[in-house]
C-alpha cells in the first residue's frame, strides 16, 4: 500500500479498525479516540436512581429498606412503607 491517506467519513470506525492507523488522518484518529474516551467515562459512571416520591401514607408490596415482601399484619405502625423489622 501507498503511502497515501485513506479518506475516512466522520462518524465511521470502520477504517480505524482495518487499516494501519499510519494512512489515517490525524484528526480523525484524534476524533476516534476522544469517542472511545467518551463510552469508557459513560461506562463508569454510575446511573442515578429515580426520585422516590412516595409518602407516609402510602403502603408498599415489598419493604423499602430490605426489599422483603411484607404480609399484612408486618407493617410498621409508623410508616407502612417499611416493614416492622426494618422500622
Amino acid at each position: 500500500m501507498s503511502n497515501k491517506k485513506i479518506k475516512s467519513k466522520k462518524n465511521n470506525l470502520l477504517n480505524y479498525f482495518i487499516y494501519d492507523h499510519k494512512y489515517l488522518s490525524k484528526n480523525y484518529l484524534k476524533n476516534c479516540n476522544n469517542f472511545f474516551k467518551e463510552i469508557e467515562i459513560k461506562k463508569d459512571t454510575p446511573k442515578r436512581l429515580k426520585k422516590d416520591n412516595s409518602k407516609k401514607g402510602d403502603i408498599f408490596l415489598n419493604c423499602r429498606c430490605c426489599g422483603v415482601l411484607i404480609r399484612p399484619d408486618w407493617y410498621s405502625r409508623i410508616d407502612q412503607r417499611y416493614c416492622q423489622d426494618c422500622l
